[in-house]
């Protein structure tokens, strides 16, 4: 069943089924390596961090608690 568990990679784009979802972002297998083997010289390093910082700044905090201003 071609395409039923298929996903778009954030980072090349490509439709794959294996890789690793991160903070419900999927990044393909081909570019987790890339990653993983990035040394900070590597031309596409700068992509991958701004690719990361894009996955984490997806993340939304809810459930702070609010402070009881009544309490200071």
């Amino acid at each position: 069943m071609a395409g039923r568990d298929q996903k778009n990679c954030l980072c090349c784009g490509s439709v794959k089924g294996s890789g690793i979802t991160v903070l419900s972002s999927f990044i393909c297998l081909d570019c987790e390596q890339e990653i993983i083997s990035a040394s900070f010289h590597d031309r596409k390093y700068g992509r991958f961090i701004e690719i990361l910082k894009e996955i984490w700044s997806g993340l939304i905090i809810e459930d702070i608690p609010e402070t009881d201003d009544a309490a200071k």
